[in-house]
């Protein structure tokens, strides 16, 4: 299916976006297995062998153990840079408020504990939801 857009799971790392035909030759090259997870709908995650129209075009040399992808991917993911930014100003404000920098110290520490809490709480519940793409 050309135009689909697929993320691979591998490891820990997200990888992609890939069209079908870069996953099949990183498939082929052996950057990948049939068995590594893919998201090919922005919400599901399958192996790569079941990914539509696929499963056809694949080579029994994609079973090999393949070493980790040559080129890195841009990883897409809004909620990581959501949870990246709350977690910084709760750090920002717990800091100021600590070491006696902003006008108000108990407020601060409150403010950064909750806005912490608040970018964990966002990653967690993005992460229930099995959403795996812009």
């Amino acid at each position: 299916m050309v135009g689909m857009q697929i993320y691979v799971s591998k490891d820990g790392q997200q990888y992609g976006p890939y069209t079908s035909d870069q996953l099949r030759e990183y498939v082929q090259q052996g950057n990948f297995t049939i068995n590594d997870l893919a998201c090919h709908d922005g919400q599901n995650w399958v192996t790569i062998g079941q990914v539509p129209g696929f499963a056809e075009a694949t080579q029994p040399a994609a079973m090999q153990a393949p070493p980790a992808p040559q080129q890195e991917q841009t990883v897409h993911e809004p909620m990581s840079i959501v949870f990246n930014i709350l977690v910084g100003l709760g750090v920002v404000a717990t800091a100021g408020g600590v070491w006696g920098l902003l006008p108000l110290p108990g407020t601060a520490i409150i403010l950064g504990f909750a806005l912490s809490a608040a970018g964990i709480f966002c990653s967690a519940s993005y992460e229930k939801q099995g959403g795996c793409s812009e």
